[in-house]
């Protein structure tokens, strides 16, 4: 197709308010926390707090790590990694510096601590698949325009970690207000958080230094968010626009491909990101926005 636009499109977070709709997944993500250490719900809260003030004040030292101890994205890159984050940290200062919390050390809170790192990674896994269900659907205002919107721009996928079933079935909520809102083409299980070692495309660093903006590196090598790129096929067409609400998952490795990026700021991006993504703006490589109307006006511009 001659002069084809295409634009790869985040949802989750992007496309809906993932505060509103983590609500109900934290308080039963809190919960099992504290149901594990056997703690009264507002002792939970009480370091529940402190903790999350350190992250959110100190963005940069904290993230979401893999199981090889990479952090392969921020801390708040959503409300559900926030919670993992912090769930983390208490677990981690309770086995080796519980007095930090304010909390006694005990041989049953001893016992209800996981004993490696592999055993927490399995245990804050647990707690995420208990509260998963419960997450609402909330979009941004505007959403059905934007998206009918896109669709008349060009070719639009939604690309997303999320299940495909799961982004269909809040597309089909919207659809129920939004009755000629047409079906929009939906790749899940992008796993743009999987660092692949073996995964290399000439001319792209495995690790990427952005200070002074961030001391830490960010790895490149999200091989399973590649091939689903290539398999939605926006490599063939003219003009390459991905849009998301995270530049280190999101927009980073698409950038390094050469294609435009469209950044959604929310409540809680991180001022780094903000940065970088200016770095790219500066460039010519990339807008941002804090709607959908904007967003929706820089994804256009950035075809042109």
């Amino acid at each position: 197709m001659a002069n084809e636009k295409h634009t790869g499109l985040d949802f989750d977070g992007t496309v809906t308010d993932a505060e509103r709709e983590a609500l109900p997944y934290l308080e039963g993500y809190k919960a099992d926390v504290a149901q594990q250490l056997s703690l009264p719900r507002e002792d939970l809260d009480a370091i529940w707090g402190p903790i999350e003030a350190e992250i959110l004040a100190s963005p940069t030292k904290f993230g979401w790590t893999d199981k090889g101890g990479r952090i392969v994205a921020p801390a708040t890159a959503d409300p559900l990694i926030l919670a993992r984050v912090i769930a983390d940290q208490i677990l981690c200062k309770l086995r080796s510096k519980p007095e930090e919390l304010g909390i006694s050390a005990s041989t049953s809170l001893t016992d209800a601590l996981p004993q490696d790192d592999a055993a927490r990674s399995q245990l804050l896994g647990r707690f995420f698949g208990n509260n998963y269900g419960k997450l609402e659907t909330h979009f941004r205002p505007g959403a059905a325009d934007f998206l009918a919107s896109l669709l008349e721009l060009g070719r639009l996928t939604v690309i997303t970690n999320s299940k495909t079933k799961g982004v269909q079935a809040k597309l089909a909520t919207l659809r129920q207000s939004h009755p000629a809102l047409p079906e929009i083409e939906v790749r899940g299980g992008a796993e743009k958080y999987t660092i692949v070692p073996d995964f290399v495309v000439d001319g792209i660093a495995a690790e990427l230094d952005c200070s002074p903006h961030l001391v830490r590196p960010v790895f490149t090598q999200r091989g399973k968010y590649f091939d689903v790129l290539r398999e939605s096929g926006i490599f063939e067409a003219d003009t390459r626009v991905v849009a998301g609400d995270v530049w280190e998952l999101d927009l980073m490795l698409p950038i390094l491909l050469d294609m435009k990026g469209a950044f959604i700021t929310r409540p809680m991006t991180p001022e780094h990101e903000k940065a970088i993504v200016r770095q790219e703006i500066s460039r010519g490589r990339a807008k941002i926005s804090d709607n959908l109307e904007g967003l929706l006006s820089d994804i256009r511009e950035l075809h042109q």
